[in-house]
């Protein structure tokens, strides 16, 4: 039996053009902070300094920072 391989995997560009909700443990409010500053993809946060990010979401910004950036490094 084949399994399906998601095309994230297969097409690794296409996982920094996912929207910031896919973040894990991004919760309900932040993207919506986010995309009010025009921040929509893992890509665009992800470009953003440790210090910009805490200055727009506090301390708990800096997780979800390492996520993105982990989630960029995985699909380079």
């Amino acid at each position: 039996m084949k399994t399906r391989t998601p095309s994230s995997i297969m097409n690794p560009t296409s996982l920094n053009n996912r929207s910031i909700d896919t973040i894990p443990g991004i919760g309900r409010h932040t993207p919506k902070a986010l995309k009010y500053y025009g921040i929509k993809t893992i890509e665009q946060f992800s470009r953003f300094t440790e210090k910009e990010i805490v200055a727009l979401l506090g301390n708990s910004g800096k997780k979800l920072l390492n996520a993105a950036k982990q989630l960029t490094l995985q699909s380079a």
